[in-house]
């Protein structure tokens, strides 16, 4: 959704590549190196990392070998959980909806009908109203994190 303006790394070789340098300076990407003693400098990825840990060693406690197994669902766990900081989940962000999860999908078709009637504007208007919706909560989440 849109080129990025900056872009926080670790000091990897790999991030001082000369073509990845070149194309963020083509983009007008700043590319800002963190700190090697200070990883807090990156607080968001940080604290992501933090929590997806958490979540693993609570989730493994029984058998730590299977946790490639189960890194997916403790990511999808994460990206779905609402932050405090926006509001929303990572997932609502990009996708302008909260995801649909299986218990969701058991929902009667009745009771989704029922939803779609309740509305006070067609399917398609709704639908651009929660884009542009979707668009100011970006916009709004972004300014915070300036």
């Amino acid at each position: 959704f849109g080129v990025p303006v900056k872009i926080i790394v670790d000091n990897a070789m790999s991030f001082r590549a000369r073509p990845l340098v070149a194309m963020c300076k083509g983009y007008g990407i700043n590319l800002t190196y963190a700190s090697n003693y200070n990883p807090q400098g990156n607080g968001q990825a940080e604290s992501s990392n933090k929590n997806l840990l958490k979540i693993i060693r609570r989730t493994l406690e029984l058998n730590k070998r299977k946790w490639g197994e189960q890194l997916k669902f403790v990511v999808w766990a994460d990206r779905i959980t609402v932050k405090r900081a926006t509001g929303k989940s990572p997932f609502e962000l990009v996708y302008g909806t909260q995801a649909l999860l299986p218990l969701h999908m058991q929902l009667s078709s009745y009771q989704f009908i029922q939803q779609l009637e309740d509305q006070e504007v067609s399917p398609h208007d709704a639908c651009i109203n929660q884009i542009v919706e979707l668009d100011e909560e970006r916009r709004a989440s972004h300014q915070r994190h300036i």
